[in-house]
Order: C-alpha cells, then sequence, then structure tokens
C-alpha cells in the first residue's frame, strides 16, 4: 500500500509497505514486511501527467499553449503558437526573452 511521508528535513518521501502477519511454533505473532522508496516514480507520474494535461489542452483548442518555467525558460511550444507569434518551429523553443519582445511588439506596434 503507498504512503505519503513527510520527513524530518521537509520533504516528502512516497513509499510503498506490504507487511504479513503470522505466527511462529509456538504461536508467537511475527510480522514480516519491506518498505520500497518511490518517490522517483511519483515525480515521474506527476510529470507524465502534466505533460498529458499540456498536450490534451492544446489537442482540444484552437489556441495556442506554452508552459515555461524560471528554471527551465520554455518547456514546451504548440505549433499554433509558432504561428501567431510569428516564430520558425526550425529554430526550436524561443527564449522568453524573444517571446517577450514579440509580445511588446504586438500590444505597442508602435
Amino acid at each position: 500500500m503507498p504512503y505519503r511521508l513527510s520527513v524530518p528535513d521537509g520533504r516528502v518521501k512516497h513509499v510503498h509497505a506490504l507487511a504479513h502477519a503470522t505466527q511462529d511454533a509456538s504461536r508467537q505473532p511475527r510480522i514480516c514486511g519491506a518498505v520500497t522508496d518511490i518517490t522517483d516514480q511519483r515525480q515521474a507520474e506527476e510529470s507524465l501527467r502534466k505533460s498529458e494535461l499540456i498536450w490534451r489542452r492544446h489537442e482540444t483548442s484552437a489556441y495556442g499553449s506554452w508552459a515555461w518555467s524560471p528554471d527551465t525558460d520554455v518547456r514546451y511550444w504548440s505549433e499554433e503558437c509558432y504561428r501567431v507569434q510569428g516564430f520558425d518551429p526550425r529554430d526550436g523553443l524561443p527564449r522568453f526573452e524573444e517571446l517577450f519582445e514579440r509580445i511588446i511588439l504586438m500590444t505597442n506596434p508602435s
């Protein structure tokens, strides 16, 4: 069964625990179990869910979509965004500075 744990340093760990209760020859209860750290697996699943959400929004919309993070800059850019913003998909993902400049030009064309 999966459990979410808060560890003393503030991090959150996800673990899977499994236990089985038995009795020894003298009928004394014994519990045998195992705990596995599945934190990386949970983080990968969450990343995949976020990615799928971006894709679904793009596929069900006539609007362009993009994702940006201050740590990684532009992470996702739909084909419609390339068209609307005037970027060439062959140039790869635009940098945030380039996007910001285009937005300023679109709002203040003078």
